[in-house]
């Protein structure tokens, strides 16, 4: 992972302008630790969060067979399937599928023999019971602090005080 983050400069290159932006990182997702994520037998690696809009990216894994509980996608979430596979009403996502869920979609996903997929949630997931009452909500400063509370944040920290310090 690269410990350097600059604030703005311009390159010095002659045939270009390149500005540089305060809290951009480049990290690899091998050195962050897996964190145990709300749904059963389900793991993440959160590698950016975005607290205003409330969005998060990550790699989600998810062991054979595990079943999320019923939930709602209040923004949409974009997947691209890295290894495995996962399916609910709509259809089955394997390896190297993108697949979008609008937000307002409210499912139960299975996760086939395992799966892993980079996830863009665009909002909080909100867990459901049988009638459709609110039984927990999943949204980018539970996700923070599950990772925080892991060990797993250094990058998206360091970012932050860069930012910070760019004001």
């Amino acid at each position: 992972m690269n410990d350097t983050l600059t604030k703005d400069h311009t390159d010095i290159r002659a045939d270009k302008r390149v500005v540089r932006k305060a809290g951009s990182y480049f990290v690899s997702p091998d050195a962050i630790p897996w964190t145990s994520f709300p749904f059963p037998d389900t793991q993440f690696k959160l590698l950016s969060v975005n607290f205003e809009r409330g969005s998060m990216t990550l790699i989600l894994r998810a062991g054979p067979e595990a079943l999320t509980p019923l939930h709602k996608h209040i923004g949409a979430a974009e997947l691209f399937v890295l290894n495995g596979w996962f399916s609910y009403e709509e259809g089955k996502g394997t390896k190297g599928d993108f697949v979008y869920e609008a937000g307002g979609v409210i499912h139960i996903a299975e996760a086939g023999n395992g799966v892993e997929a980079l996830i863009v949630f665009q909002g909080p997931i909100v867990g459901l019971d049988d009638n459709h009452g609110v039984t927990g909500i999943i949204d980018a400063e539970l996700v923070y602090a599950l990772a925080k509370a892991n060990n797993a944040t250094a990058h998206i920290d360091k970012s932050l005080a860069a930012m910070a310090d760019s004001i």
